[in-house]
């Protein structure tokens, strides 16, 4: 055939409540068997087909989901387009190029190539769908989400490769001022704080852009598109709650340039990097690693407006403590008010205060560094002076990201601070601690 012009056609989808879509009986429902079983596929015959052209005037897609509560229909009207050089021939191509109007207002463009008729699919596929009302789709999110939706407007742009029964397929989400309602009861709705996710996944323009690849066998009976998608939101909200700094640090260029001026043992790499910063032991001033780190949060915290900043100061059982102790000894040996000893003057002064001090001492003389650590462990710090270190490394953290980072003051909270944490330093020796809220 030349050229078939299709004026004004009419498809109408439908998911029933059972979950499955009308059009799965067409090839097998009667009349008085509408539920019908698949026979076996025959053997397919040999065929020639050729068709130029197909051009599509004014035809219109119906689509309507009852598996939802509310149920939620939408409307592919204005289809206009062709589809030429379609043929049976297994290696042609056939060259798709249709537009339309989601609901008469959001324009819908289908483009790519494909052949239903080799015996086997091959599709290569894009549409995109630009401006979509997302309160039209409260009803979905209401189910899934656990909210309504009030405001926001969605792109969708998705290709689909079909070659050998093997499905490859991207979706490009873009979402512009997704704003929840009021929570709802639903017994499908995830358990993870979507609110938090939202907020962490939007940026100061109130965009969230997603991409989500997809892929599988179409032979497989448990292959569902529609499934694979949401395997893949849910894999992204679960980032979102369990490792969040590495969602923000992927969207701002990593994590801040190392650790710290002290690597804390057991310290995360790449994004998880972010959520934290390092202090060298019995000290609390920031070095150069740890600004740069600071630098790098503050620029994404500044692109994620509805995130908040907690702080939590730590200091460290046996490192924190002992460089307080040096630092202490140091000030005694000194004098209060005057300048440290220098190097020539330090061995004796150490021995002038072990000799003072009456310590029992073994039968050879000690060194100046056993003596120096004989002193330094009759010195007292206390749990409070430990609290102070921590509270002051937070305070340090808080001031750079206000002052330098420009963040404001409300969205940079401090924690209560911790004396000490494990001797081995395990859960978060001479740093702070970084909480997304």
């Amino acid at each position: 055939m030349g050229e078939i012009v299709v004026d004004r056609a009419y498809s109408r989808l439908v998911v029933n409540p059972d979950g499955k879509l009308n059009v799965q009986q067409l090839r097998t429902a009667t009349l008085h068997e509408p539920q019908a079983p698949a026979l076996a596929e025959p053997e397919p015959r040999p065929r020639n087909v050729r068709i130029d052209r197909i051009t599509f005037v004014d035809s219109r897609l119906n689509f309507t989901d009852h598996f939802i509560r509310p149920n939620y229909t939408a409307d592919v009207g204005e289809l206009q387009g062709a589809v030429t050089g379609l043929s049976s021939d297994p290696a042609s191509r056939a060259t798709v190029d249709l537009k339309g109007r989601y609901d008469s207002a959001s324009p819908v463009v289908i483009a790519g190539t494909v052949n239903p008729l080799r015996g086997d699919l091959f599709l290569d596929i894009a549409a995109k769908g630009s401006d979509i009302e997302l309160p039209k789709l409260t009803a979905y999110s209401q189910r899934y989400a656990g909210y309504g939706i009030k405001e926001g407007r969605l792109t969708l742009d998705v290709k689909y490769h079909v070659d050998g029964g093997q499905l490859e397929g991207r979706n490009k989400i873009l979402l512009e001022r997704l704003t929840f309602g009021d929570k709802v009861e639903s017994p499908d709705a995830t358990t993870l704080p979507v609110l938090f996710a939202v907020n962490l996944l939007k940026d100061a323009n109130g965009q969230i852009a997603l991409e989500l690849p997809i892929s599988g066998s179409l032979a497989d009976p448990q292959f569902e598109i529609g499934g694979l998608i949401t395997q893949v939101l849910g894999g992204l909200l679960k980032k979102a709650v369990t490792s969040p700094f590495s969602l923000l640090a992927a969207a701002f260029g990593g994590g801040g340039g190392g650790g710290g001026d002290a690597k804390a043992p057991g310290a995360a790499s790449g994004g998880d990097d972010l959520q934290f910063v390092d202090f060298v032991a019995g000290r609390a001033d920031l070095g150069d690693a740890g600004q740069r780190k600071l630098d790098t949060l503050a620029r994404a915290l500044q692109g994620r407006p509805g995130l908040t900043l907690e702080l939590a100061g730590h200091a460290d059982a046996v490192r924190d403590l002992k460089a307080l102790r040096y630092a202490a000894l140091q000030k005694r040996l000194a004098g209060d008010g005057k300048a440290p000893i220098d190097d020539a003057a330090y061995a004796a002064a150490v021995r002038s205060a072990y000799a003072r001090e009456k310590l029992p001492g073994d039968a050879q003389p000690l060194s100046v560094a056993a003596m120096e650590t004989a002193l330094m462990d009759k010195l007292p710090i206390s749990a409070e002076a430990m609290r102070a270190l921590s509270r002051e490394r937070a305070e340090a953290v808080r001031d750079y990201l206000v002052v330098k980072g420009q963040l404001p003051p409300e969205r940079v909270l401090l924690a209560a601070a911790s004396g000490s944490d494990s001797p081995d330093g395990a859960s978060g020796a001479s740093r702070v601690d970084f909480a997304l809220r």
